[in-house]
Formats: C-alpha cells, sequence, structure tokens
C-alpha cells in the first residue's frame, strides 16, 4: 500500500511540473506558431514540456531501481509466473535462473542505489504460504561467499546485495530449484520482494525508496 500511495504522489508530482512547464512555454510557442491558433501552440507547449521532464527524470535523475528476473533455465525464456514442475517419482521442481540487474534510470538515481545498498542491505523473495524448500545450485559471489542462499523461513532466498555495480547492468545471478513437500497442485502464491537491514529505519527506507519491478509475482506447483 505504501508503494502505490508513493507512486500517486510521485506521478501527481510529475503532472504538476509538466503543468508549469506547460503554462512556460507557451508564450514562447505563441511567438513561434503564430499562425496555428491557441490550441495547437498550447498543445506543442505541453509536449515539449513532457519531452524535457521525461529526460530529465530518466537520463539526469531518474530514481534508484533494481530488477529481479526469472527464466526457465530449460527453456531460457522470461516467465510471467514461477511453475514449478513437480514428477511423482521426484518431488524436486525444474531448476530457474535468477538475475537481479540495476537497468538505467538516471545517473542520480543509480547514485542513489549504490548510496542506499552499500551499508549491508539484503533483497529477501518470499513464498511464504507454500509448503517448498529451496535450493540454490550456482550463484555469483560477494566477498567470496554465495551472493544468493536458499532460506527455510520463507520458502525463497536471501540476495546480499553488496556494493551496486558501478554502471547500471547485472549484479547478481543464481540457478534454484524447490522440493515440494505439501503444496496444492494448482494454488497460486505470492512472492514478495522486500529489502532486510539490521537497522530497522534503514529497512524501512530502503522499502520505499527503492523500485522493484519483477517479471514474476506468483508462484504455482503442477504435476507432470
Amino acid at each position: 500500500m505504501t508503494s502505490k500511495i508513493y507512486g500517486v504522489l510521485g506521478n501527481a508530482f510529475k503532472v504538476a511540473i509538466a503543468a508549469w512547464g506547460t503554462i512556460s512555454i507557451d508564450p514562447w510557442a505563441e511567438q513561434t506558431f503564430p499562425l496555428l491558433g491557441k490550441p495547437i501552440q498550447f498543445l506543442i507547449a505541453a509536449i515539449i514540456a513532457a519531452i524535457i521532464l521525461e529526460f530529465l527524470l530518466q537520463v539526469i535523475v531518474g530514481w534508484p531501481r533494481i530488477r529481479v528476473e526469472w527464466r526457465d533455465k530449460a527453456e531460457d525464456a522470461p516467465i510471467t509466473e514461477i511453475v514449478a514442475r513437480i514428477r511423482q517419482s521426484n518431488s524436486e521442481s525444474q531448476v530457474f535462473s535468477l538475475k537481479i540487474s540495476a537497468p538505467g534510470g538516471g545517473w542520480l538515481g543509480h547514485q542513489l542505489l549504490k548510496l542506499y545498498t552499500r551499508s549491508g542491505a539484503q533483497l529477501k523473495i518470499c513464498i511464504e504460504q507454500a509448503s517448498i524448500v529451496p535450493t540454490c545450485e550456482l550463484s555469483s559471489k560477494v566477498g567470496g561467499a554465495p551472493s544468493v542462499m536458499p532460506d527455510d523461513s520463507s520458502n525463497g532466498f536471501t540476495v546480499e546485495l553488496g556494493k551496486a555495480p558501478r554502471r547500471p547492468g547485472p549484479w547478481h545471478w543464481a540457478e534454484v530449484r524447490w522440493r515440494d513437500e505439501s503444496t496444492p497442485v494448482g494454488d497460486e502464491f505470492n512472492i514478495d520482494y522486500v529489502f532486510q537491514h539490521k537497522n530497522p529505519l534503514v529497512k524501512s527506507l530502503l522499502n520505499v525508496l527503492i523500485w522493484r519491478s519483477k517479471n514474476a509475482s506468483c508462484f504455482r506447483v503442477v504435476g507432470s
């Protein structure tokens, strides 16, 4: 709910800035295009203001963000949900690729991401209602230790973020799977992506200030 509120406030701020920019540019549009009429002049001013605002936000200012991408390793294609295929003879699911990156979102946004995550931040991937056991087979490393570790308490994984990359791009990766215990086949479970930190205040700020985009937000077990 908090992220939705901040999203609404952010959009309102963008609309307010765009409106102010439109009013500021409108006199120039009137002088430059005197024969087009007031509605077209105002439209031109609005388009220019929107382009300038988007450029400033995305290229110069931006917002700290991370992206979590899941793939079925065998198919090597992005997925919109994690579907663990369990056979009667083997309770282990297929292998999934997990990739965490720092997407481009403006120079300042990336600098803020580096600042926010340098003090021991973790990303916790939780599927708390499912009866499954996570396993990490391969992982990137931070300080010589695996950066992605299974977390039995949340049925997911804990990612030691460490320092953000110097430039936007790949950050962490892992190959993971789950062992099913008694999850109802076909039931859908939410996947939550939350930041953890030993300092409760920093933890709260991380979850408010860093945007998390992901291609999979639910988990299911199916028989095969």
